[in-house]
């Protein structure tokens, strides 16, 4: 399988590259070379590789441009919702791609000691992270009575109340924990990647649909039903899993990227403390 990297700007002639790697018909050059627009043109590109394409601009070029003509808005919607119009059969529910249960929510403290199984409360989720401080714990027997509610390998943890819809996957690490007032997502890997899963719903595909099934005027509230009844724009599982690899390799350098900025950071109040301190 090849794997070049494309430069792709965003505008120009991204559009019909798209249109043409989804059709298969890549004869078709773009302006500014067969690889798209040229590096010289100030109008903004970015890198993806070949197989990511697809699914990285179906899931970001409508987000910059949603009233747009572009073939995702066309043929899979934009992130407003799928076009049910362009006649995709077969638009899925994250309930056809995945068993969704809920924490523990009915005086989950009764099962609280001061050391026992870890278990996730919306404030342990972030964006595609996990918040890996401030864990509760049940005991053991509360953990063994709430096995309904216990975290296994790469399911999807989603916040019901506060910043409802965040989401983000859960490694080996933290399988066996336990879960406190949270959606949790069991997704079947023949039918959708965990990674692709978490990041749909984090994105504006996803959030603007959780918005319109959120509840409660103080603190808005997510349910179960909710979750599972949210649409999907679901490429195939190939292309999943490409832009599965695609997020954690950005996640790596993003983290890379920010440990070199606390290290300035740090060095530049080391300055400033010296000379002017």
């Amino acid at each position: 399988m090849t794997d070049p990297e494309l430069l792709i700007g965003i505008g120009g002639r991204a559009e019909d590259l798209l249109l043409s790697q989804l059709t298969g018909d890549l004869a078709r050059p773009a302006a500014g070379g067969a690889h798209g627009k040229d590096p010289a043109d100030n109008g903004g590109g970015f890198l993806v590789h070949n197989q990511l394409f697809a699914v990285v601009l179906i899931l970001f070029v409508t987000i910059g441009s949603p009233g747009s003509k572009t073939f995702p808005a066309f043929r899979f919607g934009t992130e407003n919702g799928p076009n049910l119009a362009a006649g995709v059969p077969n638009i899925p529910f994250v309930g056809d791609v995945a068993d969704v249960c809920v924490g523990v929510v009915i005086k989950p403290t009764q099962y609280y000691t001061d050391d026992g199984i870890p278990a996730f409360r919306s404030l342990n989720i972030g964006e595609m992270y996990v918040k890996d401080s401030d864990w509760v714990y049940f005991t053991q027997e509360g953990h063994q009575k709430n096995q309904k509610s216990a975290i296994r390998k790469n399911d999807v943890l989603v916040v019901r109340s506060g910043a409802p819809g965040t989401a983000c996957v859960a490694n080996d690490k933290y399988a066996g924990y336990n879960a406190v007032d949270i959606i949790i997502a069991h997704p079947d890997s023949a039918k959708i990647n965990s990674t692709f899963l978490a990041m749909f719903t984090n994105l504006p595909h996803g959030m603007n649909q959780i918005k319109g099934k959120t509840g409660g005027a103080a603190q808005q509230h997510f349910n179960v039903s909710g979750y599972k009844s949210l649409k999907l724009m679901l490429p195939p599982l190939d292309y999943q899993n490409e832009f599965a690899s695609f997020v954690v390799q950005t996640d790596r350098l993003r983290l890379t990227i920010q440990q070199s900025l606390d290290k300035l950071e740090v060095l530049k109040k080391s300055l400033m403390q010296e000379y002017f301190g």
